[in-house]
């Protein structure tokens, strides 16, 4: 079982692996974790949506995913999941304010299609890993 911790970069409190670390202390900027680095597909899993970072949150994730084979289970698997939803959700909404209604609104869909996306296609992924 994987303890949790929240942490805070940039204002933004986030849920994390106790032993997380972020790759740098600013938001901006942050390394890209969404997806693959290069290649078609960085242009269809973007780390940013209207200025909004998801960085972290990939980063985050892609953690927690990273466990040895034995200590997965399908409780993680989903907990892992809701927690990633949990910390787009909060990066999108700390940058509310510098948001168009319709850009936020479009952030928060994009959230909620990364979220979709590992929720009912990344168990391959993460029993592989």
């Amino acid at each position: 079982m994987i303890t949790t911790i929240s942490q805070t970069i940039d204002g933004v409190e986030l849920i994390t692996p106790s032993t997380f670390q972020f790759a740098q202390t600013a938001l901006m900027g942050y390394p890209n974790y969404c997806g693959p680095s290069t290649g078609f597909l960085e242009e269809a899993i973007p780390d940013t949506k209207n200025g909004v970072p998801f960085g972290p949150a990939c980063h985050i994730h892609d953690v927690e995913w990273s466990l040895p084979r034995r200590y997965k289970s399908w409780n993680h698997f989903h907990a892992s999941n809701s927690r990633f939803l949990r910390n787009l959700l909060a990066l999108t909404d700390h940058f509310q304010e510098q948001l168009t209604f319709a850009d936020y609104m479009e952030t928060e869909r994009a959230a909620l299609r990364y979220y979709k996306a590992v929720d009912l296609l990344g168990g391959f992924f993460y029993w592989r890993g």
